[in-house]
């Protein structure tokens, strides 16, 4: 599956691969657990190419901390979230819209 990502969403490839996707590697946090940090989406800090294909990178709310994952398949709810204004690094609040 090919995804043509917008190159204002590219970002460098940072933090390790993370299998389980929506709980940080560092602090615990689950976003499907605390909703009032956002969804997986709203952090998603941009895509890049990784030898498992494009990577979603996700900063974590609480820690900071920053991982890959699998992304080919949440690109267009990414861009839902940054239509919605709730996407935090690329949202109406975050300064960064383009």
């Amino acid at each position: 599956m090919t995804v043509n990502v917008d190159l204002k969403y590219k970002k460098p490839l940072t933090g390790r691969y993370n299998k389980y996707v929506s709980r940080c590697l560092n602090c615990d946090h689950e976003f499907l657990r605390n909703s009032k940090f956002g969804t997986i989406f709203d952090n998603i800090n941009g895509f890049n190419e990784s030898n498992i294909g494009l990577v979603a990178i996700v900063e974590c709310p609480v820690c900071f901390e920053k991982w890959f994952y699998h992304g080919y398949d949440h690109y267009d709810y990414f861009l839902d979230a940054v239509e919605n204004g709730t996407q935090k690094f690329f949202g109406s609040g975050s300064g960064n819209v383009l």
